[in-house]
């Protein structure tokens, strides 16, 4: 069986492209494989663990809107809880939890 052969050209004029391969210089010789090997699945495996986050953030503020009323951009800082209730979720909160789910 031959092994397919793969040639890595950073370009110079791309900052991303110099640092890479200065931490790729960095690796020892023989280990070079490893190494990048080890970069493409943790990359994958982070994409993953990502969207399973989003999707569960997703789930949850959809459960949280249904359980609590209007949407949380409606409720306002000023409302008053019942007495033993949560307390409400500020404002900002909510939109930084949005924020996050709708990068893409």
């Amino acid at each position: 069986m031959s092994r397919a052969r793969f040639t890595f050209r950073p370009g110079s004029q791309l900052d991303s492209h110099r640092r890479a391969w200065a931490y790729l210089m960095a690796v020892p010789d023989g280990q070079r494989n490893d190494f990048l090997v080890r970069a493409i699945l943790r990359m994958q495996e982070d994409a993953v663990l990502e969207e399973t986050l989003r999707r569960i953030l997703r789930e949850e503020l959809q459960a949280f809107s249904l359980q609590t009323g209007p949407p949380p951009e409606v409720v306002e800082q000023s409302t008053v809880s019942e007495p033993g209730a949560a307390p409400p979720i500020p404002q900002e909160m909510m939109a930084f939890l949005d924020g996050l789910l709708r990068e893409d």
